[in-house]
């Protein structure tokens, strides 16, 4: 658990870190080299979440979003190029790899930016977490709601867009915008959530969110297993 929030926290820091050296790198710094070796931190995401990391070792880094002015620096330019590189990658290693837990740490990732960072764009994975809802896995989807939900509410800007979305494919999915518009926190308690009996492979969540399906929490009922699963008639 200590290793998950870990990784979790090290990809919020290293999408920070794109957005802040943008300004205070010093002209005198070199671009990354590509064949620099990954750090401790690149090294702790490949133990937890496998090739989570891969995308995010420093390498060449490829075209700007937007162009430089010609008096940029290297290592301003460098360091504009990663954003989008980290962008890129989130999205086509985070988002849609083959592991099901790396899919559902990418939307926890969208989570806690989009709650923590004002700066966070996160118009740019409205897209990615509406393509999630689908997935064959019950924690994804979840999650997915949920990342929808935490933009839902930190981005007012959004909300329409977000809505509008919710609202084409509601025939398919009647509760996904009683969902997205409930109050953070609530996702959880919805007759839409998953439910939370049977479920196996999914951690406790991060602390603002409610609880996940198959979380663990205090308090058992008698005769249950299996903690924090509430009492159906």
């Amino acid at each position: 658990m200590a290793v998950r929030e870990y990784a979790l926290s090290t990809l919020v820091h290293m999408w920070k870190s794109t957005q802040g050296t943008r300004q205070t790198m010093s002209t005198s710094e070199p671009a990354p080299s590509p064949t620099k070796k990954p750090s401790s931190r690149y090294s702790m995401l490949t133990s937890s979440i496998p090739k989570l990391s891969s995308p995010f070792k420093s390498r060449g880094l490829g075209k700007p979003r937007t162009s430089m002015s010609p008096g940029s620096s290297p290592g301003a330019t460098a360091s504009w190029n990663a954003g989008v590189v980290f962008e890129r990658d989130i999205k086509a290693r985070g988002f849609a790899h083959k592991t099901w837990r790396v899919r559902e740490m990418a939307l926890e990732w969208l989570s806690s930016c989009a709650s923590e960072h004002t700066e966070f764009p996160a118009a740019h994975y409205i897209a990615s977490a509406f393509s999630l809802l689908d997935d064959n896995q019950e924690a994804v989807r979840f999650a997915a709601r949920r990342a929808l939900n935490t933009i839902y509410h930190h981005r007012p800007e959004l909300q329409q867009d977000i809505v509008s979305k919710a609202q084409a494919i509601s025939s398919q999915k009647p509760t996904l915008l009683i969902s997205i518009t409930a109050p953070e926190g609530e996702l959880a308690a919805l007759p839409s959530s998953p439910s939370m009996a049977g479920r196996s492979g999914s951690r406790q969540a991060t602390s603002g969110f409610g609880m996940r399906p198959g979380s663990r929490v205090t308090g058992m009922r008698p005769g249950s297993r299996t903690t924090g699963i509430p009492i159906t008639q």
